[in-house]
Parts: structure tokens; sequence; C-alpha cells
């Protein structure tokens, strides 16, 4: 296994997270996991939080909780979309986080804007292909294209 395997601890130092999740618990084990893999974690608690600190800049990816507080992860993702539209900017990645599992909600996702799907809880291997797959080494596939899962 070369150092640069997904799984290996601080495969992605130097990355840096937004994690928007409103539940503390979900905050602490994804702030944790992504630690573990040596990404740097911004958090934010809702909507507008989430849409404060994406203005901010110097994000890699963004893992998107779809039912927060104020403004939920949809409307955040689509605000987001339109704002890199206008600006002429280079999509920000984003990987929704859901416990929304029924038919269609991945759809809903991609709809609104997301790059990719993840339900929670997510195991620590599926978050590190996640980070992979999306952050500036990973492959990039477009929006609404099925990542294979």
């Amino acid at each position: 296994m070369s150092d640069s395997h997904p799984t290996t601890p601080r495969a992605f130092a130097g990355v840096r997270v937004l994690l928007a999740e409103d539940e503390p618990m979900l905050q602490l084990v994804g702030r944790l996991q992504l630690e573990s893999l040596g990404c740097e974690v911004v958090l934010a608690r809702d909507g507008n939080e989430a849409l404060r600190v994406i203005e901010e800049g110097r994000l890699d990816l963004v893992l998107m909780d779809c039912q927060m507080p104020e403004v939920d992860g949809y409307e955040v993702t689509r605000r987001l979309r339109e704002r890199e539209r206008v600006d002429g900017v280079t999509a920000l990645p984003v990987v929704a986080l859901t416990s929304n599992t029924l038919p269609g909600d991945r759809k809903r996702c991609l709809d609104a804007g997301m790059n990719d799907y993840l339900p929670k809880p997510v195991p620590q291997k599926q978050l590190a292909e996640a980070i992979e797959r999306w952050s500036a080494g990973g492959s990039h596939l477009p929006a609404g294209t099925d990542s294979g899962k």
C-alpha cells in the first residue's frame, strides 16, 4: 500500500473541508474522521453559517448536510452554484451527507447542484473515497454524474 492510499492517516494533509452539519454529535464524528485523514476542517452549524464560510473561500470540498436549520443544504448549494455561474468561477465540489435514503433522494441532491451523495452514517473508507474523488487531486466528475455507487 502506498503512502497516498486514501485510508492512510494524513493522506489528505492540506485539504480544507467545510463540514456543514447541525447535529453536535455528527459534527464531532465527522470532524474526527476528517482530521484522522489529514483534512483541515471548518464547521458550520446551519445553512447561513455555511454560506458565510463558503464566501470566505479557501475551501477544497464541502460536505453538506441536506436538512439544516435556517437554510437547508439544498438551498445553500443552489445559491453557491448561482454565484459561481454569475462570477464565472470554478465550481466548488459539494457532497451531500444525508440520512435521506429513499428512492429519489440522490437525484434531489444532484438536481440541487451537489456533485455526490453519501448516506449517513458514512463509513471512513467511503468518506476517504469521496475526498479522493472530489478534492484537488481527484478526478472531478461533473455534477449530476453517478460516481458508480
